[in-house]
């Protein structure tokens, strides 16, 4: 050959699954009548890959876990972020975990998201003991608290905490 032939195909890394013809054209041989016939590639749907969130369940007024994943399919290539509206004082309930895509470079990915459940956190509120001798004035009545984490919620902008504790007109 005293000149090589010249291939061409539209496809590229990027395309899309589907068949394409790959044309050859431009040899020229000396002793070689040259006629040319086209081939194809077929490009195939990637392997799918499926990124899952991992289900949460924690107390109202802890902090978020650090959300994490799993992949079953293909080998994930790249980084999925995840995502949840709730925060620490977000309302006993459900909240969705969103998987978004990130970096993730797989074509075939899907996501499934996960669930936060908020539980009610643990809150004992309990009189203090007192021993007073008949005839003596009622002592003020003061709480003791178990379940710190709702403090701060319950005492918030309140600054007569033993009306809350026990709303009768004796303190």
């Amino acid at each position: 050959m005293t000149k090589q032939p010249t291939f061409v195909c539209s496809a590229t890394s990027a395309s899309a699954p589907g068949t394409y013809d790959i044309t050859v054209s431009n040899a020229t041989a000396q002793n070689y009548d040259i006629k040319y016939a086209k081939g194809t590639l077929t490009i195939v749907k990637a392997d799918g890959v499926v990124v899952t969130a991992k289900n949460y369940m924690r107390k109202y007024g802890e902090a978020n876990p650090t959300f994490e994943y799993t992949s079953t399919g293909a080998t994930l290539n790249g980084t999925p972020v995840l995502s949840c509206t709730a925060t620490a004082t977000s309302p006993v309930g459900t909240y969705p975990i969103v998987v978004n895509k990130g970096s993730v470079k797989n074509y075939n990915a899907s996501y499934v998201n996960g669930t936060l459940t908020i539980t009610k956190a643990s809150l004992t509120i309990a009189a203090k003991n007192y021993t007073i001798k008949q005839g003596e004035a009622l002592p003020h009545h003061r709480q003791w608290r178990r379940g710190e984490e709702l403090r701060h919620h319950l005492y918030k902008g309140n600054t007569d905490h033993r009306r809350i504790c026990c709303g009768a007109s004796h303190y």
